[in-house]
């Protein structure tokens, strides 16, 4: 019975460090912190992008990242994952809403819904991904009717790209009340 209850708890620990790998990918799109995304993956890492790319997971960085400048913010918002080990290595299903603001003469959202099928490989007990490959599901544009950008929201409403988003220096903050 002990091994099995540890057997669950290194698992459980796997589970967690993998869930942590996939919203730092997230973040690390959302804020443009390629410093962040390269932690995330392998060096020979690859990555088929729903047709739009297929290549090593750091030359998608590489196309990406002026793509992602061109746009207002973005947002990725990840549901459930499921999981499937086999040793130091482990496959997910993660499901992803991606939201797009436009910088175009009439901004668009684009909403994008669909899943990471993600194969992940631990090596001296760091997980990072080895493959990932993105399925959409489906997309929409609708016109974006408001600009949560104004000043009259404040500095820190309106996502921004690193460094200028708020976020970037909160996990450096000390625990007094954030202003």
């Amino acid at each position: 019975m002990a091994r099995k209850l540890t057997e669950i708890s290194a698992q459980l620990v796997d589970r967690e460090a993998i869930r942590e790998i996939i919203a730092r990918i997230a973040r690390a799109s959302d804020r443009v912190d390629n410093d962040l995304w390269r932690e995330c993956f392998w060096p020979e890492a690859c990555d088929q992008h729903a047709g739009m790319f297929d290549g090593t997971a750091i030359d998608l960085l590489e196309k990406a990242t002026p793509f992602l400048h061109s746009l207002h913010r973005t947002t990725h918002f990840l549901g459930n994952t499921l999981f499937e080990f086999d040793g130091d290595s482990a496959k997910t299903e993660t499901y992803v809403i991606a939201y797009h603001l436009t910088k175009d003469a009439e901004p668009l959202n684009v909403v994008a819904c669909g899943r990471y099928l993600d194969i992940f490989e631990r090596r001296e007990e760091e997980w990072r991904v080895m493959n990932r490959h993105l399925v959409l599901d489906w997309f929409m544009n609708v016109p974006a009717e408001g600009d949560w950008s104004r000043p009259q929201f404040g500095h820190d409403t309106a996502g921004a790209r690193k460094p200028d988003d708020y976020s970037c220096n909160f996990f450096t903050m000390g625990l007094e009340r954030v202003q």
